[in-house]
């Protein structure tokens, strides 16, 4: 068992070297050189949890798969296995949270995911106020919107909608959830009464902003897009001004 376990992955070849930078992963150690099958089986990795393929722009393809679960409280991972590299590694939970994610999870970057005319009611909570949408219909033809109580453009509704479901979801973040700095909360309420959707903002480090969908810590995305487009978008709803899409 080798005690400098990245030094030993940078110098197996450069072609591996390159897919450390390409996974962004650090093993915590590794647990076997040249392992023989049943080390493979025992370790999960002929059958994975998850594997992940990263095919690049000239054709090369590498595959890193996530076997067993290891370990006891408080030091818990997974084993895994590059092909090519003839190692198994050791990783921290902390270091795969996708492991266990589902497709729908990476499938689009946008945050939103409720059709226009599926909405009933869409509430925006900030430092400055509720503003409270009521919709009625389920088409163009018969869509009639409440602001507050007080009837609302239907188009104008419609390019604010657009401009909200443009918010970014720059990157998968499960892991911090300590974030307490509310800076923005979307609530929406559907036709068909099942259950609400929930998009809220939270200040982050690093000019960075917490996205909790639907009450759990599901992404990052830059703080420019919060002050320079959304909280603008939000004052706007009362004027004439264009919603703000690029930022």
């Amino acid at each position: 068992v080798m005690t400098s376990p990245v030094e030993a992955y940078l110098n197996i070849s450069d072609s591996v070297n390159y897919t450390h930078g390409i996974f962004g992963l650090t093993a915590s150690s590794v647990l076997s050189i040249s392992p023989t099958e049943d080390e493979l089986q025992v370790a999960g990795v002929t059958d994975p949890l998850c594997t992940v393929t990263t095919t690049l722009e000239d054709g090369s393809s590498y595959v890193l798969k996530i076997g067993a679960e290891y370990g006891e409280e408080g030091d818990t991972g997974y084993i895994g296995y590059l092909e090519g590299t003839d190692i198994l590694w050791l990783f921290d939970k902390s270091s795969v949270p996708w492991v266990n994610m589902v497709p729908e999870d990476a499938m689009s970057s946008m945050i939103f995911g409720t059709y226009i005319y599926d909405i009933s009611n869409l509430t925006i909570v900030t430092d400055e106020g509720t503003r409270s949408f009521v919709c009625e219909g389920d088409s163009a033809d018969n869509y009639l919107v409440l602001l507050d109580g007080k009837e609302y453009d239907r188009e104008r509704y419609s390019k604010f909608y657009q401009a909200l479901i443009s918010a970014p979801a720059e990157q998968i973040y499960l892991d911090d959830d300590s974030a307490t700095k509310r800076i923005a909360a979307i609530i929406i309420e559907k036709n068909e009464g099942s259950e609400k959707e929930s998009v809220e903002f939270f200040e982050a480090d690093d000019r960075e902003v917490i996205i909790r969908k639907n009450g759990k810590v599901s992404f990052k995305t830059r703080a420019s897009y919060v002050n320079k487009a959304l909280l603008p978008n939000i004052k706007n709803i009362d004027t004439d001004a264009e919603f703000i899409t690029n930022w």
